[in-house]
């Protein structure tokens, strides 16, 4: 299925290059391609999990729906690759014009928009490059963040001159679009401060993505029921300036001090207090391209980022070219893993477990390390194993003791 038009991730940057190379070679196609409606959209039988269980579990948001691929394959047998194609209630090829192909890839950035984080890569999918397989799931990228900004500045200005035009959209879109616009709108308070505290930004966060797990949970269900809505363009064109005010804002909080760019950060999801953290990572090459494409960087602050970037770590002066993300000496593998001694005496359960033999947690190694149980991966693995330890007798009293509310901060 990935050969069926463009990873989500990379949607929005070729898109948009293309359409800036049709919007320079053939002044005037676009806007005749607006209204007519010979555009298709891909029934691919992978589905995104509704928003809550995205947040409860990000590294696990698709599932695949084997019912829906054999129908597919069976339309395919019967009319050829168009069977791959979404149908309407008649059977036949589902179309939409320029207008709502432009939308839909817009507002599912924007449902996704982690403010002054960027948008959460929620989709099991990388990124550009392999380098990034890590992120996927708690990952929030500034780098699409950067090209929806200049998405958006394209069709506001696509849009724009062409006045009071009302086109059809399916009505689906159109009830997203304003749900979208509603929530932007409600939090334009937030703009106003320097940045975006925890609270607030997964406040944000939920609101739109209830309205992206409504819209999907509504198409998936039923498909689009072929209602159209008359979208007055002022109001897409509307929508795309109050998204750049919240986008912007984000830019201005992931300038570092050496005035490049955070490229991806980390998101952190409570469970209990309604909060999203964010960590940043290091300073990566691709962060910096994006920022200057993004048409918000001034020329003299360019100029700052590109010196910045010729004495930092990214520039390596041997081969006059510049590195992905800055060279790191990184672990020895049995350096890894390791829970040292003092955080062991800190916490009673892992001496406990320790002195009664009990290896579901933690264990030693030949050389006497404490090391975490080699089949846990993450804190979701360790608090899986916890539980369980918790259910039994023996155990219950002290987990709840060294553990409670806050068993991870405490590991």
């Amino acid at each position: 299925w990935s050969n069926i038009g463009y990873w989500g991730d990379h949607q929005v940057v070729y898109l948009l290059r293309f359409l800036e190379a049709l919007a320079r070679h053939s002044p005037g196609a676009l806007e005749d391609l607006l209204e007519r409606e010979i555009f298709a959209y891909a029934d691919v039988p992978y589905r995104l999990k509704p928003y809550a269980e995205m947040v409860a579990d990000p590294r696990a948001t698709i599932a695949y729906d084997a019912d829906l691929a054999a129908r597919i394959e069976e339309r395919v047998a019967a009319s050829g690759t168009d069977g791959k194609l979404v149908r309407d209630r008649d059977g036949r090829v589902r179309h939409a014009n320029l207008l709502e192909k432009l939308l839909v890839p817009a507002l599912a950035k924007l449902s996704n928009l982690v403010p002054d984080g960027g948008i959460w890569m929620n989709t099991q999918r990388p990124e550009w490059n392999d380098a990034n397989n890590a992120l996927a799931g708690h990952g929030v990228s500034m780098v699409t963040l950067f090209q929806l900004r200049r998405y958006l500045r394209f069709v506001e200005r696509l849009l724009d001159p062409l006045g009071e035009v009302r086109l059809p959209v399916a009505a689906e879109v159109a009830a997203w679009l304003r749900r979208v616009r509603a929530v932007l709108g409600e939090e334009r308070a937030l703009l106003g401060a320097a940045a975006v505290d925890d609270r607030d930004r997964r406040r944000v966060m939920d609101a739109l993505g209830a309205a992206f797990s409504d819209y999907r949970a509504g198409v998936y269900a039923r498909g689009f029921d072929g209602r159209r809505d008359e979208m007055p363009l002022p109001e897409v064109v509307a929508l795309c300036r109050m998204a750049l005010e919240h986008l912007d804002h984000a830019i201005r909080a992931n300038r570092r001090e050496d005035g490049l760019y955070h490229s991806y950060n980390l998101l952190e999801l409570s469970r209990d207090d309604g909060r999203a953290a964010l960590r940043r990572l290091d300073e990566m090459l691709e962060g910096q391209v994006a920022a200057l494409a993004s048409g918000v960087v001034e020329p003299p602050e360019a100029v700052r980022l590109l010196e910045s970037l010729f004495a930092g770590p990214l520039y390596r002066p041997d081969q006059r070219s510049f590195l992905l993300y800055p060279e790191r000496e990184l672990p020895p593998f049995l350096e890894r893993n390791r829970v040292p001694a003092e955080s062991v005496r800190a916490v009673p359960l892992l001496r406990e477990l320790l002195e009664a033999g009990e290896t579901s947690v933690l264990e030693r190694d030949a050389q006497g390390v404490c090391r975490f149980q080699a089949d846990l991966r993450n804190a979701t693995d360790l608090a899986a194993a916890l539980d369980r330890l918790a259910g039994r007798e023996r155990w219950t009293a002290a987990v709840a003791c060294s553990c409670g509310a806050s068993r991870w901060a405490r590991f």
